[in-house]
């Protein structure tokens, strides 16, 4: 199990399968690593094949150490805000750069 980030959100650019191929690459992967994963459940709408759980923007700042949100700004602006009792953080994966 991963000391930091055990359990990571990953949100895909609302209605846009662009960046399929990263979020399938990126989710492997971090399974690999141990992480807990869920994928908010308009992303998983568009991507088949992953064994993920779906969770709403609210429930991923609730639960989450971690939100990765591939391929889109406007998205993870409109993500809710985590709770004050969390250490959310959320990410940016933007033309190959990482943005907090």
């Amino acid at each position: 199990m991963p000391e930091k980030f055990h359990k990571i959100g990953l949100i895909g650019k609302h209605g846009d399968a662009t960046p399929q191929e990263t979020l399938v690459k990126l989710s492997r992967y971090l399974l690999d690593l141990g992480h807990d994963l869920l994928l908010e459940e308009d992303t998983a709408l568009r991507l088949t094949g992953l064994p993920l759980n779906r969770a709403t923007l609210d429930e991923i700042g609730g639960s989450c150490d971690l939100a990765i949100v591939v391929g889109g700004m406007v998205r993870c602006c409109t993500a809710p805000a985590p709770s004050p009792t969390t250490t959310s953080r959320c990410s940016e994966l933007t033309w190959g750069a990482l943005a907090f």
